[in-house]
């Protein structure tokens, strides 16, 4: 598997960014059992996954009196563009999103990630419901921000607000993600199981911000919902593979 830089970005808070996040960090660090794995959060509001302990995630606070901080955005950015040996994942809040598209434009940093080792993947998340509008949205502006780098989109599809539909259609039943199949290196679905246990068990799992691992070492989950949760994740560790694995194939 090659080295890679992951960004988290949504600019609709509450869509499961950090939940994303988590998965991702745990993927590399207990799955996949990977050495040197940076973990960041730049959420100025709710730092979710630095409060995972296990993760070992630095906060980076970028943000000072409601105001974004580009020096701070420059000394990130110089330690992951000098960190050719470092896997990153770095989760960023909703009130960030606007200014660190501006920040990749205004100093070209997608150019600069032509010159990594690292795969860079921008991951982000689009839901059903109410939310879908604006996830989608958010989703384009990534897209006009990739075009024609060597970055690409992790498409994590959140059916925990229910499915995203276009034209009555599930959004992978479309040609949502083959229109933009040069920019996307693929799509994690986190289906709803349609089980009040499923998320009862997740949400206890946030609540405790404990790994996988800590919650199967752990009292506080029975034996039915440790199995519930292995489900889970195992089948979003298999989404995972079939993307990371194509691309060090590809490369």
């Amino acid at each position: 598997m090659n080295k890679s830089i992951n960004f988290m970005l949504q600019g609709k808070g509450g869509v499961g960014k950090s939940f994303a996040s988590s998965i991702l960090s745990q993927y590399f660090i207990d799955e996949k059992k990977l050495k040197n794995v940076a973990v960041a959060d730049t959420d100025p509001v709710n730092t979710t996954t630095a409060k995972i302990k296990r993760l070992n995630a630095e906060v980076i606070k970028i943000v000072e009196n409601n105001n974004i901080v580009q020096s701070k955005f420059d000394s990130m950015f110089e330690s992951i563009l000098e960190g050719g040996n470092i896997n990153f994942i770095i989760d960023n809040g909703a009130s960030t999103f606007l200014p660190l598209l501006q920040y990749f434009d205004d100093n070209c940093v997608m150019d600069m990630f032509n010159e990594v080792e690292q795969d860079v993947y921008i991951h982000t998340i689009i839901v059903g419901g109410q939310a879908q509008a604006d996830t989608i949205e958010g989703f384009e502006n990534i897209v006009k921000l990739v075009k024609d780098t060597k970055v690409k989109i992790i498409v994590w599809i959140n059916e925990f607000q229910g499915e995203p539909v276009l034209s009555g259609k599930h959004i992978t039943e479309t040609n949502f993600f083959e229109k933009n199949k040069d920019v996307i290196a693929g799509a994690i679905l986190i289906k709803d199981r349609k089980s009040d246990a499923f998320d009862t068990d997740i949400k206890k799992l946030t609540a405790n911000s404990m790994t996988l691992v800590e919650a199967l070492e752990s009292n506080e989950f029975g034996l039915m919902a440790k199995s519930r949760l292995k489900r889970v994740f195992n089948d979003i560790y298999v989404q995972l593979d079939s993307i990371y694995n194509m691309q060090h194939t590809e490369a």
